[in-house]
């Protein structure tokens, strides 16, 4: 069976697209990636909920090596 790895931020992306496809359920899944490129100010003024919601951060990982490592935080913007 092929495999390939993808990183979590566009399996939960995949995965939501495709279930309100397939099924018509909607997740609320807000997601951001944030590269060392990523202006901050910029992306809080363009997704205002990442300035007004407990968040989660999570390293740059694939799918699978997150769940197996553990690295998990909370951080406020």
């Amino acid at each position: 069976m092929a495999r390939k790895k993808i990183r979590e931020y566009d399996s939960k992306r995949l995965f939501n697209h495709h279930l309100k496809r397939l099924s018509g359920i909607e997740l609320h899944i807000r997601s951001a990636q944030i590269t060392e490129s990523t202006d901050i100010s910029e992306l809080a003024a363009s997704e205002p909920w990442l300035s007004s919601e407990k968040l989660v951060v999570k390293p740059n990982m694939l799918f699978e090596s997150a769940a197996r490592v553990g690295w998990w935080g909370s951080i406020s913007i």
